[in-house]
């Protein structure tokens, strides 16, 4: 569902918060907010302290909104394409997301596929894919699926960041996440390997024996060193030392 033409109140409330932006971004010398690769990234340069005091500052008309009023507001500022905007919107959609049923799920994916960047995408998985996850598995597992072999690397990379943080540590979702990270371990993509190096590193921390196989067994085939270098992150010690010992073409204990 698309809204076709905002009220008033959201185009002033939108053209507010981009003047806001603007401004803010006159005094940086930073391109962008975030480190991003990808040539269809636009930014200010505003960086998440002064986004928030943006977003703050306008708090009070923001959810004066109606909730139809809102996700146009969501509706201009990610298709916008300006990570900053996009990073108000998920400011914005996060008490948003318990109102949201499987009806809005159409919605949620087009907007994914207006981010282009590791930044937005992990933001997003915070502020709305995990908490729909937790409660439309059966909706948004086969799309997980679909994304990791789309040929777009945010949205694959999006595959398998959706299982990081409380959803790795929950271990309820450990199956799926490591068909994702197999599916995905030889991607050409940078930033789709540290994704997966990521979510391994987070699945690390409940199932340490059945991961830690699992790597040696990526370094085994000569997985990129991005990814299992990420996944041990947090290691320390002999448990570190044994999985980085392992060589491409060893068979690993």
């Amino acid at each position: 569902m698309t809204t076709e033409r905002s009220a008033p109140a959201v185009e002033a409330i939108y053209d507010d918060l981009v003047g806001a932006l603007v401004e803010a971004g006159r005094d940086t010398a930073d391109r962008f907010d975030a480190n991003e690769p990808d040539p269809r990234y636009r930014g200010y340069g505003v960086r998440a302290p002064a986004r928030r005091e943006i977003f703050n500052t306008h708090r009070h008309r923001l959810v004066g909104l109606s909730v139809d009023d809102q996700l146009a507001l969501t509706d201009r500022l990610i298709d916008s394409g300006y990570g900053e905007q996009q990073e108000l919107a998920f400011l914005l959609l996060r008490p948003l997301v318990k109102t949201f049923d499987e009806t809005s799920l159409p919605r949620v994916e087009r907007w994914l596929r207006r981010l282009h960047g590791w930044s937005k995408t992990d933001g997003y998985a915070s502020a709305v894919l995990q908490p729909l996850l937790l409660r439309f598995p059966e909706q948004l597992l086969p799309r997980a699926r679909a994304w990791s072999i789309n040929p777009d690397p945010w949205m694959r990379r999006m595959s398998v960041v959706l299982f990081t943080r409380k959803v790795a540590r929950s271990g309820e979702y450990t199956d799926v996440a490591l068909e994702l990270c197999e599916a995905l371990r030889f991607d050409e993509h940078e930033h789709v390997l540290k994704g997966v190096g990521w979510l391994l590193q987070d699945l690390m921390d409940g199932e340490p024996e059945r991961i830690g196989a699992y790597v040696k067994r990526l370094r085994a085939e000569g997985v990129s060193s991005i990814v299992t270098l990420y996944a041990v992150k947090r290691l320390k010690g002999p448990r570190r030392e044994a999985i980085l010992a392992v060589r491409p073409g060893a068979q690993p204990a």
